[in-house]
């Protein structure tokens, strides 16, 4: 299958153009946004876990309160993908909040049927799945993971609101330290936000080969649909207009 390439504006600014609407999905169960915010906290601002500072081949260290924000996003896109699943009568069981330090992860998300699933989250506005290209071989291994075993499907989630807006609002966005007094603010504008999510599509290993044959990468220093996204390392990418409907994902997974 062959994917569509980014259109190239000039000026090394590149513009998706195959997209999909977001259509928001509510959480069926609200409660687990506390028991988010708890690991993203742990796995940040309190040190019980560790996440890397920087993305393979970037340049670019994250600081605490933006690595908080991807955290938060990537868990909601788990229990997000998790619903679906249940609904779909899948065998998924819940997103792993084990507090893991650094240099150690999950081999995939999910596991359904022996099958290994890639949740890839988003904010609601974004219309590309990206994988770092120094991620993968041309197989569509996954380096990073022990014994380089393939993943087999890759979910897009998109979430709304967009964590990083509300912590920009509150100046928490690039703090290095989370006092007790700006937890209690934060925890209190997360859960008086509705969130939502939906999920534009999902790709398999041989999508990912394609894509990766084709040579389908925004590079680092190139821009995104205008000067605001400027990329931090190579990226391979499939728009959200190409990947396959969510709908089908059960011939996939049984």
């Amino acid at each position: 299958m062959a994917f569509s390439k980014l259109k190239d504006l000039g000026d090394k600014i590149f513009e998706t153009y195959l997209k999909k609407p977001f259509i928001g999905i509510d959480f069926e169960n609200t409660s687990m946004i506390k028991d988010i915010f708890n690991f993203a906290n742990d796995m940040t601002f309190r040190f019980v876990g560790e996440h890397r500072s920087h993305r393979t081949g970037g340049t670019h260290r994250r600081k605490k309160g933006e690595i908080f924000s991807d955290t938060f996003q990537g868990k909601l896109s788990e229990y997000a993908t998790y619903q679906v699943l249940k609904k779909n009568s899948l065998n998924a069981d819940k997103p792993n909040l084990e507090r893991y330090k650094l240099g150690k992860w999950d081999s995939g998300d999910m596991t359904i049927n022996g099958k290994k699933i890639a949740i890839k989250s988003a904010k609601h506005f974004s219309n590309l799945l990206m994988l770092e290209v120094q991620d993968w071989d041309d197989k569509g291994n996954y380096l990073p993971d022990e014994g380089k075993k393939k993943i087999d499907l890759f979910i897009l989630v998109r979430i709304k609101p967009d964590i990083a807006t509300i912590m920009k609002k509150l100046r928490l966005y690039y703090s290095v330290l989370l006092n007790e007094d700006n937890e209690k603010i934060l925890i209190s504008e997360i859960e008086k936000n509705k969130w939502e999510f939906d999920i534009p599509g999902y790709a398999t290993n041989e999508d990912i080969i394609s894509t990766i044959k084709s040579k389908n990468i925004i590079l680092k220093g190139n821009f995104l649909n205008s000067y605001k996204t400027k990329m931090d390392a190579d990226n391979y990418y499939i728009q959200s207009g190409d990947l396959r409907n969510i709908s089908t994902i059960k011939n996939f997974l049984t």
